[in-house]
């Protein structure tokens, strides 16, 4: 599930605006999420072929949640 934190006012620099509420969020999501999963074969395949453009993006890019 996709949780997002916006910061008002703080543009492009949150870790400016503020900075240890920014901590917080940035600690809780490292905490919190799991790392993505690489598949080395899937992505060397579509490196060397190509994505099918007729797929209509349904095609895996080699990353999951690792669910």
């Amino acid at each position: 599930m996709l949780d997002r934190t916006f910061f008002e006012g703080a543009g492009h620099f949150p870790h400016h605006t503020a900075p240890q509420r920014f901590l917080a969020v940035l600690r809780d999501f490292l905490t919190t999420t799991r790392p993505a999963q690489h598949d080395v074969r899937r992505w060397r395949e579509l490196l060397r072929t190509g994505r099918n453009p007729r797929s209509g993006g349904s095609t895996p890019l080699g990353i999951s949640s690792g669910s």
